[in-house]
């Protein structure tokens, strides 16, 4: 059940960007200030790795991260769609 509360929360961090486009360090950023507040469950902060990037056009990006834990790893990855000049969260998932 504990788990099902990040993933919500994390899920609310990425959706509110579709509102409010934001770069994906900066959804990365509110992610981890999210969790780190979760050191029972997460463990220490260790790193943050870009694990994929890739350009599917010219106007969508997929990007893959790991946000690494003491206890645990989080694989984040964004689907970006630059509609109108600005790049923004079109899907992501969470493992």
């Amino acid at each position: 059940m504990k788990n099902l509360n990040i993933t919500v929360e994390l899920s609310s961090i990425a959706m509110d960007s579709i509102a409010r486009p934001q770069q994906p360090k900066d959804i990365l950023h509110k992610a981890r200030q999210f969790l780190n507040q979760k050191m029972e469950q997460m463990g220490r902060f260790i790193t943050c790795q870009l694990i994929d990037q890739r350009s599917l056009t010219d106007d969508m990006q997929l990007e893959q991260y790991d946000l690494q834990y003491e206890k645990h790893t989080l694989h984040m990855q964004f689907m970006f769609f630059k509609p109108r000049g600005v790049w923004q969260v079109k899907g992501f998932s969470i493992d």
